[in-house]
């Protein structure tokens, strides 16, 4: 998993900001398409360099960091499912819990009782 708050240096700075950008917009369902145009670079390029240097594409690192915020949530509030998908992007509940068990292995309620405490 590509860490968000530490080694940044370790990417490009075309790669830094587009990692920037994921984590100030995952939550409106930033697209490939969005993270080029800011940059100023083509959906290609952009692509090709964001797998060659994370070993991920794009939309599997928004979906990453996505479960990541989740597991947060779930570990440090008492919010609803609904409020969480709402809180990092999702419209359906639902399909965010089918996302996070088909990245997790378990759905998200069984993740909170699992940690619950453990924070």
């Amino acid at each position: 998993m590509i860490s968000y708050e530490h080694k940044f240096e370790q990417y490009s700075t075309l790669i830094q900001k587009a990692m920037e950008i994921i984590r100030k917009e995952y939550d409106s369902g930033i697209t490939l398409e969005e993270a080029a145009s800011q940059l100023y670079v083509s959906e290609e390029y952009l692509s090709s360099q964001f797998k060659k240097e994370t070993g991920y594409n794009f939309t599997e690192t928004v979906r990453k960091y996505r479960i990541e915020k989740i597991k947060e949530l779930l570990r440090t509030t008492k919010y609803k499912m609904n409020q969480i998908a709402g809180l990092v992007g999702y419209s359906d509940p639902k399909y965010m819990s089918k996302v996070f068990k088909e990245e997790e292995g378990i759905l998200p309620t069984e993740y909170r009782r699992n940690s619950n405490g453990i924070s």
